[in-house]
């Protein structure tokens, strides 16, 4: 068996190489002949013999692997299809499909898709899909789907989506997409990555250069040319609070940390949030943040008890800018506190640092107290 599948593989690849040194850079020339049906068990054993790659067919038959010098309706494919012209129609091979001239219609493969020139139409692929010029269309790809020129349409793939021209369309991904280009559309996936990016990113981590018309969704967004500020703030609860937010004025993540102390036991707090900015004027900003920390209390990380302790925080603060890289700011807030930790006795207890408000409420799980505090500082 890996006898035959050798053999099958390098048949293929003398295949192919035979064709790249017959195409060699440049386009498809004109066919010489075109025939309505060939049928073929691997090229050159077929209708079309040593001369397949120059004759055009409107219906191409190839057992195991053929070429063809074009299409014009369908081909069909037991392993491969080969074609050194142009396509229109479909190709359908159950492992894989190339294509050295344009193609108008459908690619599908059970491994890889291949085209050399412009592309209009579908490409599925149970593994990969590849083309090398202009694409309007799809690629699906159970993997990988790459696209080296530029792209109007989508690319779907189980894996990695990659553009390397200009793209208006989408992205979608179960890992990562790159678009190094300017991409006008959606980019959606674990990670994504983009140059000049006109609309949305929305993943776990999102970086571009620039953002246009849109936003980056995720844990963590970086624009190169978009929003980054540091913060030192004191509130009611902390009183010495550092926070970076990342992303852009419409959209941003924020990462902070605080620290405090109370009979004599230290507390800290990490926590994770988003944000957007709403310009009043020139130097005037309303800033909405939304933030939530987790409190690290002393005396409960050795307990068995130890749970949930979470200070959530919805943040409405006043910016007015000194200069041009300084900014203080102050503002109302509104904290929620929600504690699953128990003491000695089994009893659910609030978090240690909750102010006493205008909710208090202690269930069998948790316990959640609402109550009102003020945040001011600078940011740089």
């Amino acid at each position: 068996m890996k006898k035959h599948i050798l053999s099958i593989t390098l048949f293929l690849a003398g295949t192919i190489s035979f064709v790249f040194a017959e195409q060699k850079t440049e386009k498809p020339d004109s066919l010489k002949e075109h025939r309505a049906v060939q049928v073929t068990f691997f090229t050159p054993m077929g209708t079309n013999g040593f001369m397949s790659h120059r004759v055009e067919n409107t219906l191409s038959l190839n057992m195991l692997a053929g070429v063809s010098g074009g299409v014009t309706g369908l081909e069909l494919g037991g392993l491969a299809n080969i074609s050194t012209g142009n396509i229109s129609g479909a190709q359908i091979a159950g492992l894989v499909n190339g294509s050295m001239g344009t193609v108008h219609g459908t690619q599908i493969a059970g491994i890889s898709n291949f085209n050399r020139w412009q592309f209009e139409g579908w490409q599925v692929a149970g593994i990969s899909n590849m083309n090398t010029s202009d694409i309007k269309g799809a690629q699906l790809a159970g993997i990988l789907n790459i696209s080296t020129k530029s792209m109007t349409g989508s690319q779907l793939a189980g894996i990695a989506n990659f553009n390397a021209g200009d793209m208006k369309g989408a992205q979608i991904s179960g890992i990562l997409n790159v678009a190094p280009g300017e991409m006008t559309g959606v980019q959606a996936g674990l990670i994504n990555i983009g140059r000049n990016v006109h609309g949305f990113q929305l993943g776990l981590i999102n970086i571009a250069d620039s953002i246009d018309g849109g936003v980056p969704i995720g844990l963590l967004s970086f624009v190169r040319n978009g929003y980054h500020a540091l913060e030192l703030e004191a509130n009611e609860t902390f009183y010495l609070n550092a926070s970076f937010k990342t992303g852009t004025e419409k959209f941003y993540n924020i990462f902070t940390a605080g620290v405090v102390t109370r009979d004599d036991v230290p507390y800290w707090a990490f926590g994770l949030g988003l944000g957007t900015i709403v310009p009043l004027s020139e130097k005037m900003n309303i800033d909405v943040d939304v933030i939530s920390r987790h409190i690290y209390e002393e005396r409960y990380w050795k307990r068995d008890t130890y749970g949930v302790n979470l200070i959530n925080t919805l943040r409405l603060t006043a910016s007015y800018g000194i200069g041009e890289r300084l900014k203080v700011f102050g503002g109302p807030q509104l904290n929620v506190a929600v504690s699953g930790q128990k003491d000695e006795t089994g009893q659910i207890v609030p978090v240690a640092l909750a102010r006493r408000g205008f909710f208090d409420y202690t269930g069998d799980r948790a316990n959640v107290r609402m109550y009102a505090g003020f945040s001011a500082g600078i940011r740089f």
